[in-house]
């Protein structure tokens, strides 16, 4: 039985080349990854260490409520109404900065901004001509920067 074995396995050797050539091939691969995942980790760790080494103080806060989202919702579009004296009316609108705010709950004060600026994008017209921002643009875009 072990010479039959033997016999078909010289009597293709290519078969058996090719196959362990696969067999190591794949072990090497796998073990490749291994190390490669190690070595980002390690390096990721000692950039970071390095990086906080020298910080003396670190401070974090947490994420604005829904009532501080409407004010920085209003700040924005007081600072756009600004340049365009036509948006005063969306910059003074209590209940779209509420309904904004209640969208982009739980956002940081950057995408909060954000979402407002992308309202300006969302159509040709309104790019063209930012006068033409509506409270629906201003909606449809918070919705979007919630949906990312």
């Amino acid at each position: 039985m072990w010479r039959a074995t033997i016999r078909g396995l010289l009597a293709r050797r290519v078969r058996l080349a090719l196959t362990a050539a696969a067999v190591v091939l794949g072990v090497a691969f796998v073990s490749a990854t291994y190390v490669l995942t190690d070595t980002v980790k390690a390096a990721f760790d000692e950039v970071f260490s390095q990086t906080l080494s020298r910080v003396d103080l670190s401070v974090h806060t947490t994420l604005p409520d829904e009532a501080t989202v409407a004010v920085i919702v209003a700040d924005t579009l007081r600072v756009l109404a600004d340049q365009w004296p036509e948006l005063k009316a969306l910059a003074a609108d209590a209940d779209l900065h509420r309904r904004v705010a209640a969208v982009l709950r739980g956002c940081d004060g950057r995408r909060v901004r954000k979402a407002v600026h992308g309202a300006l994008t969302l159509r040709v017209d309104v790019a063209e001509d930012p006068a033409r921002l509506t409270a629906a643009d201003i909606l449809a875009s918070a919705e979007q920067a919630v949906a990312c």
